[in-house]
């Protein structure tokens, strides 16, 4: 009988173990123990961690099934989301919509409330996604800080510095977008997201002050929310006040083939390809406009100009080089011009391509935001 008591005992305690063990994979343990949406991906994802004390669920760009990228438990810290079969093969930029997942067991639709946003950048399987996303431990409480930008911009919102963890963002255009934020003292910096249509990238563009005593420093609001202040309000506008004009980064070249025959374009050893094809070849009687991006610095400014020699249009393999008045082929294209370059001549007399310095026209970027894009 003793015997038989103690072999209960052991089969008990195995039975309490295996639920135990079942409990945790349920409900998501720290040791790896998650599985379907909770479950970290294996491969290249979007890397996340919430700092906040709250489960969150990820969609990309707009709250939807088919764009959902996975969940990241309170407390994770470099979790990659599981479902990167959304993100796509390509380089790509984005919001990155998170609820939490009581809102998320409640049924998605267009009044499921969102805890925050962030801006992401997908590098697709051509590039480095080691960067880790960091959610503000300051999200999830009874305050609200109230983000007013009616500008052209989308801006994100990081706590501590530029570089620090994302507390928002807030979508060019809204009127007011409300984050839900913790007791204590914040320093808020406005990053701002932009797309640059000229350089085909998104630039990150943080406001400094213009003049003043802290002339140079970045644009911020220091604030205190507790039981005496639940709601402070910011208005992105001042922010951008202090944001000084805003440039391409590059010069353009129009070619302008008025010769009797196509011409291929070379920056030296370099050929220039036609945007949105594999070809090169300006045919006789039309345009093409190339883009010369700008050198830029550690911080991120653009250069005023650029050096260029050795351009060259190619007709049947023969070089024609881009000269200036003087007849000289070395010559500086500065920072947001747009210039021409005419090409003429045919078999008979020969190829000219010249190049007026001096007519260059303003390089117009048009205004795109992230949130324009779509995604």
């Amino acid at each position: 009988m003793k015997k038989l008591f103690k072999v209960k005992l052991a089969i008990l305690a195995m039975i309490i173990a295996c639920v135990f063990v079942m409990g945790s994979c349920e409900f998501g343990d720290d040791g790896g123990g998650d599985t379907g949406l909770w479950a970290p991906n294996n491969g290249v994802s979007v890397r996340v961690s919430n700092q906040t004390q709250t489960d969150l669920v990820a969609f990309k760009g707009s709250i939807s099934k088919e764009n959902l990228l996975g969940g990241v438990r309170a407390g994770q810290t470099n979790h990659a989301l599981q479902y990167a079969s959304a993100l796509g093969q390509n380089p790509a930029q984005f919001r990155m919509v998170l609820i939490t997942e009581a809102a998320y067991k409640n049924g998605l639709n267009a009044n499921t409330p969102i805890f925050t946003q962030m801006f992401i950048f997908w590098n697709g399987n051509v590039g480095d996604n080691s960067k880790i996303y960091e959610i503000s431990d300051r999200l999830g409480g009874e305050n609200t800080v109230q983000l007013w930008n009616t500008s052209n911009y989308d801006i994100e919102l990081r706590v501590g510095g530029v570089a620090g963890p994302t507390l928002g963002y807030a979508v060019s255009g809204m009127t007011m977008t409300p984050l839900r934020v913790g007791d204590g003292e914040y320093m808020i910096y406005p990053v701002f997201q932009r797309v640059n249509t000229v350089r085909k990238v998104v630039e990150s563009v943080v406001p400094r002050m213009t003049s003043g005593p802290f002339q140079g420093q970045a644009f911020g609001w220091d604030v205190n929310l507790g039981p005496n202040s639940r709601t402070i309000s910011l208005n992105m506008a001042m922010a951008l006040a202090q944001m000084a004009s805003r440039t391409a980064g590059a010069a353009s070249i129009i070619f302008n083939n008025a010769s009797g025959n196509g011409a291929r374009i070379y920056n030296g050893v370099f050929p220039l390809i036609i945007p949105g094809t594999e070809t090169q070849t300006v045919n006789a009687g039309a345009q093409q406009e190339f883009i010369f991006d700008m050198p830029t610095s550690s911080t991120g400014t653009f250069a005023n100009s650029r050096t260029v020699s050795n351009l060259y249009a190619q007709v049947l393999g023969n070089p024609v080089y881009v000269e200036d008045l003087q007849g000289g082929r070395t010559f500086s294209l500065e920072n947001d011009k747009m210039y021409t370059v005419d090409i003429t001549g045919d078999m008979g007399t020969g190829f000219t391509a010249i190049i007026n310095i001096n007519a260059a026209q303003p390089l117009v970027m048009p205004d795109v935001t992230v949130s324009e894009m779509g995604q």
